[in-house]
């Protein structure tokens, strides 16, 4: 793949060790940063590269020398830290710290915001994330209790108008996934998260229950139960229609229903 390839196969100088002159720091820079600009449309053919980069067999290659460890094009290294750390570094209440001093920017912001995670949730089914990210986003979305909002920092609490959407991207990319951990009563390390006094679950493995307790919160503001705008409601419903389509894949593949193991 030619975008690999160095310009020139002369000597290389100790100042290409250096982060800022590393071909796949360069790299990987521009594809995070055409992932979060270009239209949505284009990410399916940004994706279909990063999979083009990851099946090379070329071996490590003196282009990418760190020290004295020759790296491989395959391992995308750097994706990874740069997508979360400079990309989707911001929490929800980052986002809204920042159109509280500049209402003007909100909407914006807001659709940034999501249009992250979309992304983000593509990636991750497409194996470039494990899936902790997404249970991390949905269980922060889904199962902290709103009427704590008062009472925690502002960086804990819960913000339905972009949160419920994120997490129905996830939902919509990784569905099928999740469903299958939960039939199988997968225990992660990310489900933790979920015994804090301001969440409405207290264990931590993946089971039927909490996938049913995700599918009640996004019918709240389906149904007008919580306060929700169009998108929000959209977003929502679009999440519940593809949960009962995952459950109902599931039972035909496998002759009805399975157990809980919550």
């Amino acid at each position: 793949m030619a975008i690999t390839r160095p310009l020139t196969n002369g000597s290389i100088p100790v100042t290409r060790t250096q982060l800022a002159r590393d071909e796949s720091h360069v790299l990987m820079s521009l594809l995070a940063s055409a992932l979060d600009e270009w239209p949505l449309a284009r990410t399916s053919d940004l994706i279909a590269l990063l999979h083009a980069i990851k099946s090379l067999s070329d071996g490590p290659s003196k282009d990418l020398t760190f020290g004295t460890e020759q790296r491989e094009w395959r391992e995308l290294y750097f994706f990874a830290s740069i997508w979360l750390n400079d990309v989707c570094w911001e929490q929800p209440g980052d986002v809204v710290e920042g159109f509280t001093r500049h209402p003007e920017n909100k909407a914006c912001d807001i659709a940034a915001y999501i249009k992250r995670h979309d992304i983000w949730a593509q990636l991750t089914a497409d194996g470039f994330f494990k899936t902790d990210v997404a249970y991390y986003n949905i269980i922060r979305a889904l199962e902290q209790k709103v009427e704590f909002n008062d009472t925690v920092h502002l960086y804990e609490r819960v913000f339905p108008e972009m949160q419920i959407p994120a997490a129905a991207h996830w939902i919509r990319a990784t569905g099928k996934r999740l469903y299958e951990d939960a039939v199988e009563g997968v225990e992660r390390d990310s489900l933790v998260t979920s015994r804090g006094v301001n969440m409405s679950l207290t264990y931590d493995n993946m089971c039927k229950d909490r996938w049913d307790f995700w599918q009640s919160r996004f019918n709240e503001f389906v149904n007008g139960e919580q306060e929700a705008d169009q998108r929000t409601k959209q977003e929502a419903k679009a999440a519940v229609e593809h949960m009962q389509d995952v459950v109902k894949t599931w039972k035909a593949e496998h002759g009805g229903d399975a157990e809980d193991k919550c």
